[in-house]
């Protein structure tokens, strides 16, 4: 089972006790960023986010819009 999770997602942590395999990173705030041209502040949640989950145990998938 994989979660949807938001980038800046404070419970990565817990993703593992509610029995899912990973997590899936919602990109939508991304895709908004991308256009208005400022992608670095929302690839850096991405980034961090998935940094926290694969140090979790957990598979990381990302989203799309």
């Amino acid at each position: 089972m994989i979660l949807f999770a938001d980038p800046d997602c404070p419970v990565i942590e817990r993703v593992r006790g509610t029995g899912a395999d990973g997590i899936e990173i919602y990109t939508g705030a991304y895709a908004a960023a991308y256009r208005t041209g400022d992608i670095a502040s929302a690839l850096a949640e991405c980034t961090a986010t998935a940094e926290r989950a694969v140090a979790a145990g957990l598979v990381v998938n990302v989203g799309h819009t």
